[in-house]
């Protein structure tokens, strides 16, 4: 019997609660100290009086030899049992030390071992001083985040048997999907496949729901759970169950990327086209952890951490080969523990493969989420393929100037006759669009709020171009039908480049790049008489289109402690994505790192399906070893490094014939735990990466035989003039199963790059196997210079720099900081800092022409947490509004800092929250702020 007392044993962590009304409760993770089933080493278990301990068989694969956890093992079966005794005991002893009944909402034992428990901030702190204890966490809210797809990373050399292997298409894999269900009633899911194909479930019998009213299974979706579960905190939402049935669209749409069958499809009433998944013949399980919240509250929609957990539990008791997780939230420690990214640990102990999204909150540096940056999951990068669905603007004619010729950019609409051409700009308004933005994907869900000619029909017919920015592209066009006009152009600016998106407009419409954009508006500026026709919806392929990354793609280097991880992993296919729909027989077209996830998760089950026996070690060291990065570019066109595309796009015909990996066990990721001493650098896993790079770094990675043995080289190539690389040994030979330890040496001492990310990679050859690569990227960090004298000077030349001889310096002279004090009580609306009240004070900057530099920073104060806005008040309301920051700082500190440069004139307002007090009286903050103008007489000057 557990014993629980206050003063007894080591205070477990304790994440933050929200702290309401009294008696008001929050879902919380209580994890407990013995490890999982997927973990168990078959170490002493003791008791938590100190008098005794427990020792049983280990339960972990990388113990037991076994190539995956058996949950039905006897071993396993024993173990489980000890754990929900030692649960119960928690439980019991919990409900004396609270003094009312305690009821567990979900229960974890195979991948973390805890449960999920309603409690105040009170009780919550309580409990994490129990002996047996490891962690209290607040149940935390994560979000979610096709015909040319798959080919493109090589499943055709799967399907076909190109890659020497008999031909396969995921037969005898399943994939379990976590994310918002299933539509049943899809030809994507059926079984037969349209195509004849008929499904064997590897199980032998359905799991979860099905034969549940409603809940269609066949021999090709075999599985359905629901975890969705009603949240008492959350009293103006219902986290609605749904028997797995899909009410967002999300998850099928995912799931149909992976998997989904053969299907065809008709494009915009003219087009026939063929789509399917990656693994057309692999078996689906559908666990539903999402929901879809209020429709005028979009905060409100995502998925609960405490579903996701038994989501992975369930994954692993049904033994599933592959998950795809198109979900994520901010960035934290991938170690800590009762988190969705430990957990994965564990399901890849397991023997289970994990895909994720890499995250949509690019593309500024360091902006890779969790769980995508846990050292043991694939996060994926989303970039595009090689087809384009496209429109092109032709037969222009008019003006004083030569047309441009034909303009071919992205679109799926009709065509039009030939019509006059003009710009929005000359009707008052180039964006098409005032005051707050709708930025809805559909034209049905876009209303016209932001039109601009509101009341107004001041078009005629005419194709109206608009300037990319602050609206959404199909706003813009659904803007532009309101108001009369008769087609749309989307030009890009500066801020965009080329990238284009092929969205499904409210009318005839066409996307084309800032070149292309430029030479247009250039064009319309001349004369008059202006014409043109747009062509309507054609599929054009050309690879030149493939590979350039999504401005919204998450980059790394990840967030300490894993800044030394390349991460994404990879790149492959998600922009314009057209799959499964949610409702009936339709088909929707999707962007983001959600659509690139399950193109790799499809990926690892065609691998699993031509080599069964192949482990997570073994799928995710083909995968990136034998990516190619050729084509990959950013948005913009510049180039990218592996912080953007990882090792790049999957070649899966080359990774079946991968002859070598890197193995990574479960107590590797374990002891690579900086909080225990451990250093993720040291992971022997496919990239190599030092963010702290000073004169020269080192890596050693042991390569493991997949084929038999043979002959193997080993060379540096691409990386930068100056910058030497030596790989130990440079040639080697493995027998059958054998291993070898390479250390790789990157000297930057004769190299003048400093503050840029300097990348290469080791080649790894053998005659007759596809070659493999190690990607390396090391940032110096600082420059070092070896030099023995006490004085004196030397000339060094920098590269990365253009000459600027022409160069004008603008100075605005020295201005005193202006500081404001005020009390805060803690935000009552803490996820809404714009609707005033005693938690937020405002201060206000008129600033002209020429501001060259607003600062603002909180101090120190007595407040645990305090947050900074800074925002220009484009819509002359006199009130701050979220569509309207420019910069946010929100760390879970008080210390908060803003810089904006180059500032556009106008009324700028400053927001300080206080997110989180510590007096009841409130507490002091201070805010220093200053705005640097341009000043002739400013005694600042530079040459």
């Amino acid at each position: 019997m557990l014993a629980i007392s206050v003063c007894l044993g080591p205070q477990a962590a304790l994440a933050k609660g929200n702290d309401g009304a009294d008696g008001a409760t929050t879902r919380y993770i209580v994890e407990l100290i013995d490890p999982p089933v997927a973990a168990y080493d078959g170490r002493d278990l003791p008791d938590l009086q100190g008098s005794g301990f427990t020792r049983m068989r280990a339960t972990s694969p990388d113990f037991t030899g076994a190539a995956r956890l058996n949950a039905g093992s006897a071993e396993s079966l024993e173990y489980l049992d000890f754990l929900s005794g030692r649960q119960e005991d928690f439980r019991s002893g919990a409900e004396n030390l609270l003094g009312r009944n305690l009821s567990a909402v979900h229960r974890y034992r195979l991948a973390t071992n805890g449960m999920a428990l309603d409690l105040t901030p009170n009780e919550a702190a309580e409990l994490a001083s129990v002996p047996g204890v490891k962690s209290v966490i607040e149940d935390e809210l994560h979000f979610l985040e096709t015909f040319a797809g798959p080919p493109w990373i090589g499943s055709g050399d799967i399907w076909s048997g190109a890659s020497g292997f008999p031909s396969r298409r995921g037969e005898g894999v399943v994939i379990g999907v976590i994310d918002s269900g299933i539509n049943f009633d899809h030809p994507s899911f059926q079984d037969p496949a349209p195509n004849g194909y008929n499904h064997i479930n590897p199980f032998g019998q359905p799991l979860g729901l099905c034969g549940t009213a409603g809940v269609n299974c066949n021999d090709k979706i075999v599985g359905v759970y629901d975890f969705v579960v009603d949240d008492p905190s959350t009293p103006d939402v219902v986290e609605e169950n749904t028997n797995g049935r899909d009410n967002d669209g999300h998850g099928t749409h995912v799931a149909s990327i992976a998997l989904g069958n053969q299907v065809n499809v008709v494009l915009n009433g003219a087009i026939n086209a063929s789509i399917s998944g990656v693994a057309t013949n692999a078996n689906l399980v559908v666990y539903r952890v999402c929901f879809v919240g209020e429709p005028e509250g979009p905060d409100t929609a995502g998925c609960m951490g405490s579903a996701i957990l038994e989501a992975i539990e369930q994954a692993i008791t049904d033994g599933i080969d592959v998950i795809n997780y198109s979900i994520g939230t901010l960035a934290s420690d991938p170690w800590r523990p009762g988190s969705v990214s430990r957990a994965f640990l564990n399901a890849r102990a397991a023997g289970i493969f994990v895909a994720t999204s890499g995250g949509n909150n690019g593309p500024g540096d360091g902006s890779l989420g969790s769980p995508a940056n846990a050292p043991w999951i694939t996060a994926v990068g989303n970039a595009t393929h090689n087809v384009l669905y496209g429109n092109a603007l032709q037969n222009l004619a008019g003006g004083d100037t030569p047309p441009p010729g034909d303009l071919v950019g992205a679109g799926i609409s009709e065509g039009t006759g030939q019509l006059v051409i003009v710009h929005a700009r000359d009707y008052g308004n180039a964006l098409c669009g005032t005051g707050a933005p709708e930025l809805e994907a559909g034209c049905d869900e876009n209303l016209g709020l932001s039109n601009p000619w509101a009341g107004q029909r001041p078009f005629n017919g005419e194709i109206v171009v608009c300037d990319r920015g602050t609206y959404g592209r199909v706003e813009k066009g659904k803007n532009l039908l309101l108001a009369g006009a008769g087609g749309y152009i989307l030009a890009n600016t500066e801020a965009d480049g080329e990238s284009l998106r092929a969205d499904q407009h409210c009318l005839p419409a066409v996307h084309i790049g800032q070149q292309d954009g430029d030479e247009l508006r250039a064009w319309l500026d001349s004369g008059s008489g202006h014409g043109g026709r747009i062509s309507g919806l054609q599929l054009v392929e050309n690879d030149q289109f493939a590979d350039e990354l999504s401005p919204s793609s998450s980059r790394g280097p990840a967030p300490a402690p894993v800044q030394d991880l390349m991460k994404p992993n990879v790149i492959a296919p998600g922009q314009n994505i057209l799959a499964a729909g949610e409702t009936g027989q339709t088909f929707r077209e999707l962007s983001g790192t959600s659509m690139s996830s399950p193109h790799l998760a499809g990926a690892a089950a065609l691998l699993k399906s031509v080599h069964p026996d192949w482990q997570p070690s073994e799928l995710t060291s083909a995968i990136e070893t034998t990516a190619t990065a050729e084509l990959a570019k950013d948005f913009d066109g510049s180039p990218v490094s592996p912080m953007d595309v990882g090792a790049g796009r999957p070649q899966l015909g080359e990774a079946a014939n991968a002859g070598l990996y890197l193995d990574v066990t479960l107590n590797d990721f374990q002891s690579a735990d900086p909080d225990v001493g451990g250093d993720p650098r040291e992971l022997n896993l496919p990239g190599l990466v030092d963010a702290d790079c000073k004169g020269s770094c080192s890596f050693s990675r042991t390569v493991t035989d997949l084929v038999g043995g043979g002959s193997w080289t080993a060379t540096a190539e691409g990386f930068p003039a100056g910058v030497v690389v030596s790989v130990s040994p440079s040639s080697f030979q493995l027998a059958n199963g054998g291993e070898r330890e390479l250390s790789v040496t990157v000297d930057l001492s004769n190299s003048s790059v400093v503050g840029t990310w300097v990348s290469g990679r080791i080649r790894l050859s053998s005659a007759g196997r596809p070659d493999q690569f190690l990607t390396v990227a090391v940032l110096p960090d600082g420059w070092y210079i070896a030099d023995d004298r006490n004085g004196g000077w030397k000339k060094f030349k920098l590269s990365g720099f253009e000459a600027l001889p022409n160069a004008t310096f603008t100075s605005g002279g020295l201005v005193a900081p202006e500081t404001t004090v005020n009390v805060l009580q803690q935000d009552d609306s803490r996820d809404d800092p714009f609707n005033g009240g005693p938690g937020v004070f405002t201060k206000w900057y008129e600033l002209p022409k020429g501001a060259l530099w607003m600062v603002t920073e909180t101090l120190t104060s007595t407040a645990e947490d305090l947050d900074l806005f800074v925002g220009l008040d484009s819509n002359d309301n006199g009130s701050p509004d979220s569509f309207e920051v420019l910069c946010e700082s929100t760390s879970p500190e008080e210390v908060e800092r803003c810089d904006l440069f180059d500032l556009s004139p106008g009324s700028y307002w400053v927001v300080v929250q206080n997110w989180s007090a510590t007096l009841s009286q409130g507490d002091q903050a201070t805010l220093v702020s200053a705005a640097v103008e341009e000043s002739a007489d400013s005694r600042l000057a530079a040459s």
